[in-house]
């Protein structure tokens, strides 16, 4: 019986390891698009992400996607990036259909 405990420990981290490696290669891709102002693929990756960090509940994915459009609203306006506003403004549009559309 250890030795199935210790297996389903070590395929639950191998599962972690690769869940952290998706997410780090989705946020430099966000950076990358971001830089191209591609903020359509930007959001489709945060979209992405959400997924990920809450696979099982559409309110905690819409709630990190509204936190992630007001960092990058902030950002923008502080910083003057204008992807970052695009993108701002791309997820908060989404975020808005999607309530209306959920309702």
């Amino acid at each position: 019986m250890e030795a199935f405990e210790r297996e389903e420990h070590l395929e639950q981290e191998r599962r972690e390891r690769y869940r952290r490696l998706r997410l780090r290669f989705l946020e430099e891709a966000i950076i990358y698009d971001m830089k191209a102002l591609s903020t359509d693929a930007a959001f489709a990756k945060l979209r992405r992400i959400a997924g990920i960090i809450n696979p099982d509940s559409r309110k905690a994915q819409t709630q990190f996607l509204f936190g992630r459009a007001s960092e990058y609203q902030r950002l923008g306006t502080l910083r003057g990036e204008l992807a970052a506003l695009h993108i701002a403004i791309t997820a908060f549009s989404w975020l808005a259909k999607d309530a209306i559309n959920g309702e």
